[in-house]
């Protein structure tokens, strides 16, 4: 049977990750999520005098979508980053990027595509949307897959478990099994401790 969020705890703790995707810049940025908006707009002006003499500067196109993604402003960011596409710029951020936008659509399909390409040149983050769009497309085997190939490559990814937890339980698989990956999940990040519970609740939880 296919798993796609099985109950309403399971579903919300999953949202997280789009939260994660929108916090996680790369470089400078990778603090901005604990910043106010009255930081990050100071933050965001800083970006543009910067660019207004250094326009080829990559680094801080990036830190400028983060930015507006972190502000709320993805319509701007997106339109950087087709616009960097367009221009050949190769960066994980833009694609992850425009994953998100038609991830936010819940367009799985067109979405996994960019993340995808993201994840090819490194992007851990990309890594857990590739394989949250799977299992929402009921590519179950496939999702179990990738996963278990990624796990060794980007160990810390709760999201990676968790996804690998919900295919093994779509493809029957046993309990152990699929509680392992959750409880690994939650060790990783506490969001995901409801859903295990939820799963797992024959399971030990205290472990």
């Amino acid at each position: 049977m296919l798993i796609n969020l099985l109950s309403s705890k399971i579903k919300g703790s999953c949202l997280w990750l789009l939260v994660v995707c929108l916090s996680l810049p790369l470089g400078a940025m990778a603090e901005s999520k604990t910043h106010s908006k009255e930081e990050l707009e100071k933050r965001l002006a800083e970006i543009e005098q910067h660019l207004k003499k250094n326009p080829h500067d990559i680094d801080e196109w990036e830190s400028k979508v983060a930015t507006l993604q972190l502000l709320g402003r993805s319509s701007e960011a997106v339109q950087i980053c087709e616009s960097e596409a367009r221009s050949g710029v190769d960066r994980p951020y833009i694609w992850r990027c425009l994953g998100v936008r038609k991830y936010k659509e819940k367009k799985w399909e067109e979405a996994l595509p960019f993340f995808k390409r993201a994840e090819r040149t490194g992007d851990a983050v990309s890594a857990g949307f590739v394989a949250y769009c799977l299992r929402r497309l009921g590519r179950n085997d496939e999702c179990l897959k990738f996963t278990s190939e990624k796990i060794p490559q980007y160990p810390d990814q709760a999201i990676l478990y968790f996804s690998r937890g919900l295919a093994r339980q779509a493809l029957q698989h046993s309990k152990t099994l699929v509680c392992e990956d959750l409880w690994k999940a939650a060790q990783l990040d506490p969001k995901v401790v409801v859903a295990y519970r939820s799963i797992c609740s024959e399971e030990d939880a205290s472990k």
